[in-house]
């Protein structure tokens, strides 16, 4: 569903508008997209249908000057919804719009709850009220990263799951030895914890060591002491190892 912006200009006023943010500006302050159709005896108003998410600034003029609002547009539970910003707020979005990150991955809109005092006096109101968050860098590094990661298991779980089950294990294990060959899993000649622990980790409890000694040598690099018989066999000893990791 769109969302509608207007602006107007008082009598004798000209010169209101609508415009998309799309990144800075040199002398002019922010890149603008001007959106919206003017209409009215003396073209002072100017609307808009918005359909997409940005950054939106909406500028009436009064007889007092340019009175800018600054919105922000994004999808939030399946509709475009919009929350009013401020131009700090939109200087420092639209200087990361021009590199590489989008809005969406910026700027995250959510629902909280209204203090109950607020409640009290407005009984019309919802019990929530959508607010917005600016990520930084690394957060938004850390959500595409999430994002990649759960688009690639699902594709995994989608393809494996479209076989016999008595093929699926199978499946997975071939995997995961072209990914992770294992003679390019890394396993120093004196192995220390944190070597262990690495190698450990990319094999996993059902594909560990070949041989016993080897076995043996990451339990010590794990638990500082060799292990002795009443550690088990090589796999209990293997099965000790990823315990500690």
């Amino acid at each position: 569903m769109a969302i509608e912006f207007r602006a107007n200009s008082d009598f004798g006023q000209t010169g209101q508008y609508i415009a998309r943010i799309t990144g800075r500006a040199k002398n002019v302050t922010f890149a603008r997209e001007f959106v919206g159709r003017k209409s009215g005896k003396r073209n002072d108003v100017t609307t808009a249908l918005v359909d997409e998410p940005g950054l939106y600034e909406v500028v009436n003029c009064t007889r007092k000057g340019k009175d800018r609002d600054y919105w922000i547009v994004l999808e939030h539970e399946g509709e475009l919804k919009r929350i009013r910003s401020d131009e700090e707020d939109f200087l420092a979005i639209a200087k990361r719009l021009d590199g590489s990150e989008t809005l969406e991955q910026i700027v995250v809109f959510e629902s909280v709850a209204r203090e109950p005092e607020v409640l009290a006096a407005h009984p019309e109101w919802s019990a929530t009220r959508l607010v917005y968050t600016i990520r930084n860098k690394l957060e938004v590094n850390r959500a595409i990263v999430a994002t990649t990661i759960d688009a690639v298991v699902l594709a995994i779980v989608n393809a494996v799951g479209g076989l016999p089950k008595e093929h699926q294990k199978k499946a997975l294990a071939e995997a995961k030895n072209r990914l992770f060959p294992k003679a390019e899993r890394p396993k120093p000649a004196k192995m220390t914890k944190a070597d262990a622990i690495t190698f450990v980790k990319s094999c996993g409890e059902n594909d560990g060591p070949e041989t016993y000694a080897e076995a043996a040598e990451i339990f010590e690099a794990l638990y500082g002491r060799a292990p002795d018989t009443t550690d088990g066999d090589q796999g209990q000893i293997w099965s000790l190892c990823c315990a500690a990791t």
